[in-house]
Order: structure tokens, then C-alpha cells, then sequence
């Protein structure tokens, strides 16, 4: 999904280019070769320097640019949005297991706060070795 909201973004990018690049130079030169096969693909022809074909272009174009700029910027959300909400989750389970773990072994539901905030300093400062580590 990453991949595909990059993909969005980059052809976005590409036909707002495109667009630019037409109206700066009536579509003599092309300095990208992925819109170049655009061209070809869709059988675009270059913008002549006539009165109505650029302006056709324009309506084509700028809207789906920034329809494909929109909406890879929506599905990396997405997904980054869903890569967050699976970590919180997670770790709501683990401490909650670890909770229900303290309470069997016979802690006082008091005291259970402060031994995770010591496992948390333990878990953190092992995650900081590895990472120095390099692993």
C-alpha cells in the first residue's frame, strides 16, 4: 500500500509536470521519459500553440494531478494511520497481559503500576542496546 501511495504521488507529480511543462514550452520538449510513454499511451499529442487544445489539456490534467496527489497523500495516511493503531493496540494487550500476569503471581493491583513502569524502563533500555548494537 505504501508503494502504491508513492506510485499516486510520483504519477501526480509527473502530470502536473507534464501540464507545466506544456504551457511553458507548447509541448516541444518533454524532459521525462515516463511522460513521454504518457503520451503515447494515452495518444496525447503534443500542446500545438492553437487556441483550444491547451485549454482542453487543462481540464484533463490539472484536476487529475491533483487527484492523484490527493489521494497518494490519503492511502500513506491510511496506512501509517493503521500502522499506529495496530502498535497501540498491541501494546494495550501486552499490558494488559502483563497485568492479569502481576495480579496471579500475587501483587496488589496497587503495586502493579509501578512494577510496569519498571519493566517499561527495562524493555526500553534493551531496544536502545540493540539498536546500538546494530541488530
Amino acid at each position: 500500500m505504501i508503494t502504491f501511495g508513492i506510485c499516486l504521488i510520483y504519477y501526480g507529480i509527473a502530470l502536473f509536470l507534464y501540464q507545466a511543462n506544456g504551457w511553458l514550452t507548447a509541448g516541444r520538449w518533454t524532459p521525462f521519459p515516463v511522460l513521454r510513454a504518457w503520451e503515447a499511451f494515452f495518444g496525447i499529442p503534443h500542446i500545438a500553440p492553437g487556441p483550444f487544445q491547451p485549454l482542453a489539456l487543462w481540464f484533463l490534467n490539472w484536476p487529475l494531478s491533483l487527484a492523484l496527489l490527493f489521494g497518494g497523500v490519503v492511502v500513506l495516511g491510511l496506512v501509517f494511520a493503521c500502522q499506529r493503531l495496530r502498535e497501540v493496540r498491541r501494546r494495550r494487550a501486552r499490558r494488559r497481559w502483563i497485568e492479569e500476569q502481576c495480579t496471579a503471581m500475587g501483587y496488589r493491583p496497587w503495586a502493579v503500576p509501578a512494577l510496569l513502569r519498571e519493566i517499561d524502563r527495562e524493555m526500553i533500555a534493551e531496544a536502545q542496546a540493540r539498536k546500538e548494537r546494530g541488530l
